[in-house]
């Protein structure tokens, strides 16, 4: 079996530890109803969707000043 290439090796690494223990969502419209019901619920004023450049879902973060 071929070795993994290193340029591979290291994009899952960063993938892992970009969307390690954050919630991913199908589709920015279910994460911004996610992040509607956090706001509402929970007061969280800042949160956005915004998609991620590694597994090409959707995370929430906080805006950007």
């Amino acid at each position: 079996m071929a070795k993994t290439p290193r340029k591979l090796k290291k994009a899952r690494a960063r993938h892992a530890k970009s969307c390690e223990g954050k919630q991913a969502h199908k589709s920015r419209k279910e994460a911004e109803e996610v992040a509607a019901k956090l706001r509402s619920e929970r007061g969280r004023r800042n949160l956005q969707a915004y998609p991620c450049q590694e597994c090409g879902k959707w995370h929430l973060g906080n805006k950007r000043r």
